[in-house]
């Protein structure tokens, strides 16, 4: 019963990862179709008053911006395609290997583009990439026994 309980909540931490993954993927999407619109009033505002000394991001700098983040949001799509195959396969199947791989990739990205952000004073983004990390890592942590005395190889 205890081993049937355990394999329900990896499970569920699994579909966790999956669904954190998949939203990745949209956001991704998101970055690249619509950085210019009024969902990211806010989330432009930061980079404004940090690199511009403004509220709003116009002209050239708007259009910069846009191919930056579309850039970016490119780069976030095959991440989370990657990480997904990942996730649903191998990571699954409790090979030790896509546990670690999954960890390093989320605390690298995570890490680096919280301290980016903060070094650049742009809080919107600071804010986002602690989130997504605490996002990730939560059930990365959960899962972390499931992955316990497994060979490196899987």
């Amino acid at each position: 019963m205890e081993q049937h309980a355990a394999n329900r909540r990896f499970s569920l931490v699994c579909t966790w990862l999956e669904t954190l993954v998949v939203l990745s993927g949209v956001l991704g999407g998101v970055l690249v179709l619509l950085p210019r619109t009024a969902l990211f009033t806010s989330y432009n505002a930061t980079f404004a008053r940090a690199f511009w000394g403004q509220e709003v991001l116009g002209g050239p700098a708007l259009e910069q911006h846009a191919f930056t983040l579309g850039v970016c949001g490119v780069g976030v799509c095959g991440w989370a395609v990657t990480l997904w195959f990942v996730v649903r396969g191998p990571f699954r199947a409790r090979q030790r290997w896509a546990f670690s791989a999954v960890a390093y990739a989320v605390a690298l990205w995570a890490g680096m583009d919280l301290v980016l952000a903060v070094a650049a004073g742009v809080w919107g983004e600071a804010w986002f990439a602690a989130a997504a990390g605490l996002g990730f890592g939560v059930p990365l942590l959960l899962a972390y026994p499931a992955f316990r005395g497994r060979a490196a190889a899987g």
